[in-house]
């Protein structure tokens, strides 16, 4: 499986990386390396938006795709990468995926729950 990256500088990030898979763009992902740590927990690596088609669900698109945003948050300096995960509208097995590939809840409240993991 081949996932294309593309890198943007933001005025506010120091990088931004945007993943798709090649095949047929079933899987899409987006890390955010921050130039300043974000308030309240100093974040500086920031995964988001993944998302994998469900004709293709459970045939290692996602597992690859964190991998690689892992990969390139560690090569970054940074030492822990965070994501959300919102309750209102992925499933509850989404954030168990997360906690099996060693994600831990950092802060949760009633809509969202901030997960991070030690690179």
């Amino acid at each position: 499986m081949k996932i294309r990256t593309q890198t943007q500088h933001w005025h506010t990030l120091d990088r931004h990386y945007i993943f798709a898979t090649s095949d047929k763009g079933t899987a899409l992902a987006q890390v955010e390396l921050y130039k300043t740590p974000q308030k309240p927990f100093d974040v500086t690596a920031y995964f988001s938006n993944l998302w994998v088609d469900e004709a293709v669900q459970g045939q290692g698109y996602a597992n690859a795709i964190l991998a690689l945003a892992e990969g390139i948050a560690k090569k970054n300096g940074d030492r822990w990468l965070y994501l959300e995960w919102c309750g209102l509208d992925t499933p509850e097995w989404v954030k168990e995926w997360y906690e099996r590939r060693g994600y831990e809840v950092k802060a949760w409240n009633k809509k969202t729950t901030l997960m991070r993991k030690k690179l």
